[in-house]
C-alpha cells in the first residue's frame, strides 16, 4: 500500500469512489440526490491523502487542516478489511498530530464501532440535516 497526497489528476478516481461508497453504505441518503461532483464542493479547501493498492485507489482521508479534523474517510468495498482507514488515519495522526477529531453520523453503526474500537471517544452528539452525529476525538495512537 502507498500512501501520498492527491494530485489534480486522482479526482475522476476519488470522485468515483465517494460517490459509490455513498450510494452503497450511507442508506439514510437518497441515492438519486448523490452526484459525482459532490466531492469537489465537500473536500474544498481540504488536504487529501489517498491509498493505492496494486496501482489502484483503494481509499481516502481528507483534513481540515486549522483543526486538525478529519471531515471524510472512505475505503473502496472491494479493500474493506485489508486495514485501508487504519493506515489513512495512522497517517493523519503522523502528519497533523492528535488530538484529531471527526463527525459520525450515528446511524453510520460500522464507522462509529470502527473509531471506538481504535480508540477515538464520543465527545458530544448533536443534529445536522444528515441526522444525529457524534463529535469524536482521537487523542492517542492505540494498535487496533
Amino acid at each position: 500500500m502507498e500512501i501520498k497526497k492527491v494530485i489534480q489528476e486522482d479526482f475522476p478516481f476519488l470522485r468515483k469512489l465517494y460517490l459509490d461508497v455513498r450510494r452503497d453504505r450511507f442508506t439514510w441518503l437518497d441515492p438519486a440526490a448523490l452526484r459525482e461532483e459532490d466531492f469537489d464542493a465537500d473536500t474544498a479547501g481540504e488536504d487529501i491523502y489517498g491509498a493505492w493498492v496494486e496501482g489502484e485507489l483503494a481509499g481516502f482521508i481528507t483534513v481540515w487542516a486549522p483543526d486538525r479534523f478529519i471531515h471524510l474517510l472512505f475505503v473502496g468495498s472491494k479493500f474493506r478489511g485489508r486495514r485501508i482507514g487504519t493506515e489513512l488515519l495512522r497517517t493523519a495522526a503522523q502528519i497533523y498530530g492528535l488530538p484529531l477529531t471527526l463527525k459520525c453520523v450515528k446511524k453510520n453503526r460500522p464507522a462509529v464501532e470502527f473509531y471506538l474500537a481504535y480508540g477515538w471517544t464520543i465527545a458530544d452528539e448533536a443534529e445536522s440535516p444528515e441526522g444525529t452525529y457524534y463529535l469524536m476525538r482521537w487523542d492517542a495512537l492505540r494498535k487496533c
